[in-house]
């Protein structure tokens, strides 16, 4: 979840520092920059989680599911934490907006991701045998769930494809929506 400040700082420090200009006078197209910007956020978070996971090895913590299939979750949950990162750049202007009003998001996704602790289900709809809660909305309630059936429960990817698929359909519609409205509100001419 530490993701939403370094990917959002990421693109606000070039807004914020002018630097924004530059690129888009550059050849650099919008898809180019932000792709790179997604992929570097990426190797922090599979860095992140696995010093994370060795700590909780060294203190006596032994998983019990397949870490490829882990390593995939932590992909898939860095690219939607990006795509949360970019709703969040699109609405702040500076790294201090940042620092202030962007805790608010981070606390939300902790809070009521499940990740802190258990929430009660309210159910919104069903998807054939599956419910869909309120807190579906958020990328990070469907890794934690993924996490927790591969790293704690012995499963395997097979076992988290509707969790993969929710936060893939999550980061395509948040990172969709928040490189749209950051293009409208900082990239125009």
């Amino acid at each position: 979840m530490m993701l939403m400040f370094t990917a959002a700082a990421s693109v606000i420090k070039e807004k914020d520092k002018g630097t924004l200009v530059r690129l888009r006078l550059s050849n650099m197209t919008t898809f180019e920059w932000l792709a790179a910007v997604s992929a570097g956020q990426c190797i922090v978070g599979v860095v992140a989680v696995g010093l994370t996971l060795l700590t909780a090895m060294a203190l006596g913590y032994r998983p019990q599911g397949s870490l490829w299939g882990g390593l995939v979750v932590t992909v898939v949950s860095s690219l939607g934490i990006v795509g949360v990162s970019m709703l969040v750049a699109a609405w702040l202007r500076t790294i201090f907006d940042l620092v202030t009003i962007g805790c608010f998001p981070f606390f939300v996704m902790m809070f009521f991701s499940g990740g802190m602790f258990p929430l009660p289900d309210i159910r919104l709809f069903a998807l054939g045998e599956r419910a869909v809660n309120v807190n579906d909305v958020l990328p990070t309630t469907h890794s934690i769930a993924a996490y927790d059936r591969i790293m704690t429960a012995n499963g395997s990817l097979g076992d988290v494809w509707f969790e993969l698929g929710a936060i893939v359909l999550l980061t395509v519609v948040l990172f969709g929506s928040g490189t749209w409205l950051f293009v409208r509100r900082h990239m125009r001419g």
